[in-house]
């Protein structure tokens, strides 16, 4: 970018007092020495000339980091109820498995069919009904079966699912009398059948509020606190076969193709890792899943599927359930629209009922993710704590990963660990995001995260280097407006000479609202800390980080940030430059220029009004002007003085006798 030249006799004047007032290459080199000779006469600067003072704000709060650190050891740490974070585990389902085992008694449960009767019927009565309320003119479209029966109406003509329906009545009925009952095959096999139909009934009806979501989300957290409980008291047998049962649902299409909620239900397994004889089942569990996702993936490839799914081969799923209810069903093809029993056409749709097109290849890949969560909770819960910790640490390239390594080292106060971490999470991606902890107190992410570790290690010289970055790079988006374009050399001309009227009296932007707009918290906290890191090394660096700024050479937006350090330290000469290339900030400024460039704060506060009470151009003739010119006159008077804002005001009254409203405007500001 071509360096900025004089553009008045006044310009050249400040160029001849310090040669690099223009180039920005050096700036306030000369007042920089001076403010170094003598520490003690900082801030004392009686003659009006600029210098860096080294004057500091109040010591930082660290508010951020105590809020953080925290919520890490009260909220994050103890929830999983471990020693250790968790992804699918937490102390909830424990502790209220402890108070279902107190409730149940020996009370008889539904035999399966009849289960299985009272579950569908409210279901198949609601698709009827639906049936009858749809447009049936057009009775050879694609129909979607239904629960028993054939419905001609397809899921997007349906109305929104309500709960209130009652078409799951027949399903929390099932679920209360099996929830009361420590028959626990059972028990668990009437709830394992709840899920299954309960998730195939959402796959038909258009779920568009996600009620049936979440009730099915309720069932499933209801089976683990079940499955919990009856951890506690089985023995092998009982434990592997309340597993298999368990994987006849878990290992469905439905299932399958949302691995999410699939890794969800298969987390209920955990149970079984807190217990030395049943651990290795629960491991058994996830690698039966694990195959069967496998299988499917070949059966892509290849093209020839057996029908098979964890529960035996098509001919024995056949003689098993001939009407489609209970035990395994064929593999439908994701690809294939017209497929009424295909999963993907019931689990993925938009909130208008509209098909969502999701690539298998996708959905396997969201499979081995959940997969490596669900593998860590089975280290965890089963005591290996140092394998889980080396477990997140080789997979920091998954978020929830990183982020619970990170809350790990936070709640051991491993500092030294917690900068490692940081460090090698930006250098692979410097863009990847935290999800699991509070957003608040980590406005930079993971360089948050290394600040605080840096803080606490006490490494002022690298937290210098970051505050300055910072500084330098600082930016608002609420805040932030594009600078003004420098290329329209007479509007420049202008707004240096405080002559643009357009500038100075938008009616959207007041004087009085550019004044009182003061730092953010962000920027004046950012300030703190980097004076707090430069501690006697202050002069030196705020030396070291303008020159690095240079006036804002290249940049195209203000920096209220480098704004605030002008203003702590006097700087007006810098000051001046960094407003000749975003004039906006100006009015801000123009106290801070007035310290040492004192004709140039009054151009600046002045604009277009002359010291003897003329105006450049034509006054425009309207109330709203006239307010301007008196909020300019007073904000004119903070800077300098009341008497000459009063004289400036009265040569101003004389200068347009026939405008009384003016008068009037200027009177009200001479009596305030």
């Amino acid at each position: 970018m071509a360096s900025e030249n004089p553009s008045s006799e006044e310009d050249r004047q400040a160029c001849q007092d310090n040669p690099h007032d223009h180039n920005g290459d050096v700036p306030d080199s000369e007042q920089v020495g001076s403010a170094a000779a003598s520490k003690q006469d900082r801030g004392q600067n009686q003659s009006g000339q600029t210098r860096i003072r080294g004057s500091r704000p109040p010591q930082p709060q660290w508010h951020d980091f105590e809020i953080l650190i925290e919520t890490v050891n009260q909220d994050i740490e103890p929830e999983s109820g471990l020693d250790g974070p968790a992804f699918f585990w937490n102390r909830f389902i424990s502790d209220s498995s402890e108070d279902l085992a107190q409730r149940l008694t020996n009370s008889p449960v539904a035999p399966t069919d009849q289960a299985r009767t009272v579950m569908t019927l409210p279901m198949d009565w609601y698709l009827y009904e639906q049936t009858h309320l749809a447009d049936m003119e057009d009775k050879n479209q694609e129909s979607l079966a239904g629960i028993g029966s054939q419905l001609g109406i397809l899921r997007m003509d349906m109305p929104t699912f309500d709960l209130e329906s009652q078409a799951l009545a027949g399903v929390q009925a099932v679920v209360a009398n099996a929830m009361a009952s420590n028959r626990w095959k059972d028990a668990l096999g009437n709830l394992v059948a709840a899920i299954e139909l309960t998730s195939s009934f959402m796959g038909r009806v258009a779920d568009r509020d996600g009620q049936g979501f979440e009730f099915l989300k309720d069932l499933i957290e209801q089976l683990r606190i079940y499955m919990d409980a009856l951890a506690s008291q089985a023995d092998t047998q009982l434990a592997q076969e309340s597993l298999q049962l368990l994987l006849t649902v878990v290992c469905k299409d439905d299932f399958l193709l949302n691995p999410v909620q699939m890794m969800h239900l298969l987390s209920a397994c955990l149970s079984f890792a807190q217990w030395d004889d049943t651990r290795v089942l629960a491991y058994d569990a996830l690698q039966q899943a694990i195959s069967t996702m496998d299988r499917v993936r070949r059966e892509r490839t290849t093209g020839h599927g057996d029908g098979r799914q964890a529960g035996g081969s098509a001919e024995e799923t056949s003689k098993k359930d001939p009407d489609g209810h209970g035990g395994p069903t064929r593999f439908t093809d994701p690809d294939d629209p017209t497929d009424p029993d295909n999963p993907v056409n019931h689990l993925f749709e938009d909130s208008d009922g509209n098909l969502v097109d999701i690539p298998f290849d996708l959905i396997g890949q969201q499979f081995d993710q959940v997969c490596l969560f669900l593998q860590h909770d089975l280290l965890r819960v089963g005591g290996e704590e140092d394998r889980a910790d080396q477990f997140l640490a080789e997979h920091l390239h998954l978020e929830p990963m990183a982020d619970a390594w990170a809350i790990r080292l936070i709640g051991r106060r491993d500092w030294s660990g917690l900068l490692s971490l940081s460090e090698q999470v930006t250098a692979a991606n410097p863009n990847q995001e935290i999800l699991s902890l509070p957003e608040e107190p980590l406005p930079y992410g993971w360089e948050s995260l290394k600040e605080l570790a840096l803080v606490k290690l006490g490494r002022t010289e690298e937290l210098i280097d970051l505050y300055r970055e910072r500084i330098i790079e600082f930016y608002e988006p609420n805040t932030g407006k594009p600078a003004v374009n420098t290329s329209d050399s007479n509007r420049t001309r202008q707004m240096e000479q405080g002559t643009d009227p357009v500038a100075i009296y938008s009616t959207s932007t007041p004087l009085g609202t550019i004044q009182a707009s003061g730092p953010t918290n962000s920027a004046r906290e950012l300030l703190s800390r980097f004076y707090w890191a430069c501690d006697d090394h202050l002069l030196v660096q705020i030396e070291t980080l303008m020159t690095s700024y240079a006036d804002g050479q290249g940049r195209f937006t203000p920096n209220r940030a480098y704004e605030e350090l002008l203003i702590d330290q006097g700087l007006s000469r810098a000051a001046w430059r960094y407003c000749r290339r975003f004039p906006e900030s100006r009015l801000r400024l123009a106290p801070t220029i007035a310290r040492g460039l004192p004709d140039k704060a009054r151009t600046i506060i002045l604009g277009p009004i002359g010291m003897d009470g003329s105006y450049h151009g034509r006054l425009p003739d309207r109330r709203i002007a006239y307010q301007h010119l008196s909020q300019t006159l007073s904000l004119y008077a903070k800077v300098f003085s009341f008497h000459e804002a009063a004289t400036i005001a009265r040569k101003l009254t004389d200068h347009f006798p026939d405008r009384p409203a003016l008068a009037q405007a200027l009177r009200g500001f001479l009596e305030a």
